[in-house]
């Protein structure tokens, strides 16, 4: 079903960064701005950097900077005149876009109604159909590994089935599958409502029909077998997200919460918070794959949980608009997320551990560099900065001038991108020191000076 209840002119996105524990924390919110204000449904997050964005009307937005600049990226795809409602982006190239060849949001259906799948392995330059079928409509797709994807859509009239497709090479090309679960009471797909954890867990959400309640169809077998859940959602599972195999969320004016694999369904009550009250505010989630984190949205607030959706507090006001959907991809210490909301800004919020600060720098670097700390001479903290091209073990060692080793500043795998560390020395004497970074076959050594 692809009329939601929310018709709005422009959309725009929030963007959240945070940390894990065991480092002070900086937080800031600052406002971004995307490049078009029509309805953008929903966000993907790749890694720190990179994250993708799709529209109404075959608007796709790229961001490789983590949301300092946003990059409209859908000229060349063809949406035949219709809507584009989902996303599933896997690098800073390759994203596949679903939608049909009429607008989704006029309430009316064509006799030659056509869903399609897009792909794009070059950034958004170019993009190809992969999938397209006649009637139905490709609610989303997720990739569960580099080389196998699997996408909902909607019962076709008269099937009596729901249409599961699956890709075995990378998303070249997509099929539906011979073990579809049986459509029941008259139920209809939502957009975005899939879900995957690992290779064999799936789930995705339904809306009621024939005065039934909504529901969520799950999958422990890579969708070998299929099982069905009544939730106490009185309409629409809108989001479905599960955090690992056993704890997820599920929303419409109400939310849920599973703790057995979407087996069963429990409405949230948390006191002095009526979800139930919403009549028209829908909630959506996101969270760290494998994490506890959760987090919901519901009108201009942002809601976290950290013990898997048992307990709840405010994270984020928005004063600006309503927030909706979300994104979050983690990287070591370091997590990024963005929301989607229902005005032309984008929120930003950064939470980094103090002492090893990832910068917003732009495109992914193509040279390795290590920068001459600053101040120098110092007394005694410096700051310094060193690039990264590709995932690389990467260790920042200091050295007294007789070749010891007085510090390891830096020790851990990084990802492409340009960082910043903060050295302390008021345990050292003054003098003359050496600094090394080492990633891959990359070395370089610059000198630093500590007056005290």
């Amino acid at each position: 079903m692809k009329r939601l209840p929310i018709l709005f002119a422009g959309v725009a996105l929030a963007i959240a960064v945070f940390a894990g524990t065991g480092f002070a924390q900086s937080i800031t919110w600052t406002d971004q701005q995307l490049p078009d204000t029509d309805l953008i449904w929903e966000v993907k997050a790749v890694d720190l950097s990179v994250a993708w964005a799709v529209g109404n009307h075959g608007n796709i937005f790229r961001t490789t900077n983590r949301g300092t600049t946003w990059t409209s990226v859908g000229y060349s795809l063809d949406h035949r005149g219709g809507s584009t409602s989902s996303i599933e982006a896997i690098s800073a190239t390759t994203a596949f876009v679903c939608g049909a060849n009429y607008d989704g949001m006029s309430g009316s259906v064509p006799s030659n109604d056509t869903t399609f799948v897009w792909r794009t392995t070059d950034g958004g330059g170019t993009w190809s159909v992969v999938f397209a079928q006649p009637h139905g409509f490709v609610d989303a797709v997720r990739m569960i590994s580099p080389t196998e994807g699997i996408g909902v859509g909607d019962p076709v009239k008269g099937e009596g089935r729901w249409t599961i497709i699956r890709t075995t090479d990378s998303g070249t090309t997509w099929s539906r599958i011979p073990t579809e679960p049986l459509q029941m009471n008259g139920e209809l797909g939502l957009n975005r409502s899939l879900c995957t954890y690992g290779t064999n867990h799936i789930w995705f959400g339904a809306a009621s029909g024939n005065n039934s309640s909504a529901a969520v169809y799950r999958s422990t077998d890579a969708g070998l077998t299929w099982s069905r859940a009544s939730t106490p959602l009185p309409y629409y599972s809108w989001t479905v997200w599960f955090s690992d195999s056993l704890h997820g969320l599920c929303s419409d004016t109400c939310l849920a919460r599973s703790t057995d694999g979407g087996v069963t369904w429990l409405p949230i009550g948390l006191p002095g918070w009526d979800w139930y009250s919403y009549d028209t505010g829908w909630l959506a989630f996101a969270s760290v794959s494998g994490g506890k984190d959760l987090w919901a949205t519901l009108d201009t607030i942002v809601y976290r949980s950290e013990d898997w959706g048992a307990s709840w507090s405010i994270a984020y006001h928005n004063t600006k608009d309503t927030l909706l959907s979300g994104s979050f991809a983690t990287v070591h210490d370091s997590t990024v997320g963005w929301f989607t909301t229902l005005g032309a800004n984008i929120v930003a919020y950064k939470d980094f551990p103090v002492g090893v600060d990832m910068l917003a720098t732009g495109d992914v670097p193509t040279e390795f560099g290590l920068s001459q700390n600053y101040p120098n001479p110092f007394n005694p903290t410096t700051k310094i900065r060193f690039t990264i091209v590709d995932r690389q073990l990467t260790t920042i060692k200091v050295f007294d001038l007789v070749g010891r080793e007085v510090a390891t500043l830096v020790n851990e795998v990084k990802e492409p991108g340009t960082y910043t560390v903060q050295f302390d020395a008021s345990k050292l004497a003054s003098g003359v020191y050496l600094y090394r970074l080492s990633a891959g076959q990359f070395v370089q050594s610059k000198k630093m000076v500590v007056v005290k």
